[in-house]
């Protein structure tokens, strides 16, 4: 394992392995691989797609941080808040709901895209949350990852619960809308996870701290939350 002291980001050579849906790497760690293209030009980011393995890969030190909520993430090894992330229902900007403000029933009324992770099928947190309000939907689609959801709501009156800073982003390239849920999902806090071998590596603090400057909305912090003590 790795655990460099001294880190120049101009002049490192240097690769981080990183664990994160695509929802993370769109929404978030591309705003840093663009500015890093200039800024650290030695520094190569490899994103990895959360699996059934991934949380053993860090316990074995191959990874070197993992970023998901703390129900995904690996027993034992410190982790910290990177930002909060809150949850909205979207659909096509030509979806008539959106005229007005969205009411529960129909919200539930309308057909839904629901997103089913990984070859075990993993039910994500939005949706896990929204099975918890006590009604039942009417799934028209399937997809295995977040950022389908968006294309696959474009020209139809289907409905989705996306995250925010993804449908943010996603409303700047595609006709979609989104609006607050008519009912109670919590918050969700995105977690980084690194083993604890790393805790003093210099390298691996100054890219989590690049991780949560780049989690903003629109310029805005939005939740972004200020670096904490690791938490083993």
């Amino acid at each position: 394992l790795s655990t460099s002291r001294i880190f120049d980001p101009a002049s490192a050579n240097r690769t981080f392995r990183i664990v994160s849906s695509d929802y993370v790497v769109s929404s978030v760690l591309m705003r840093i691989a663009q500015r890093l293209a200039t800024e650290a030009p030695g520094i190569r980011l490899e994103f990895i797609l959360p699996d059934e393995v991934a949380t053993d890969r860090l316990q074995r030190g191959e990874l070197d941080l993992m970023i998901g909520p703390a129900e995904f993430l690996a027993r034992g090894q410190p982790s910290e808040e990177l930002y909060v992330e809150t949850h909205v229902i979207a659909g096509w900007r030509g979806n008539p709901l959106f005229a007005a403000p969205l009411s529960e029933d129909a919200v539930f009324e309308a057909g839904h895209i629901a997103v089913s992770l990984g070859s075990h099928r993993t039910t994500t947190f939005g949706d896990r949350h929204m099975e918890a309000v006590g009604r039942s939907r009417r799934i028209e689609a399937v997809v295995s990852s977040f950022t389908m959801v968006p294309w696959m709501l474009v020209g139809t009156q289907r409905l989705a619960l996306m995250h925010r800073r993804l449908a943010v982003m996603m409303a700047r390239h595609l006709p979609i809308a989104f609006a607050d849920p008519p009912f109670a999902i919590p918050a969700m806090h995105e977690m980084v996870q690194y083993h604890r071998t790393r805790a003093s590596d210099t390298g691996l603090r100054w890219l989590i701290e690049q991780v949560r400057g780049g989690a903003t909305v629109d310029g805005e912090p939005d939740g972004a939350a200020p670096p904490p003590a690791p938490s083993a």
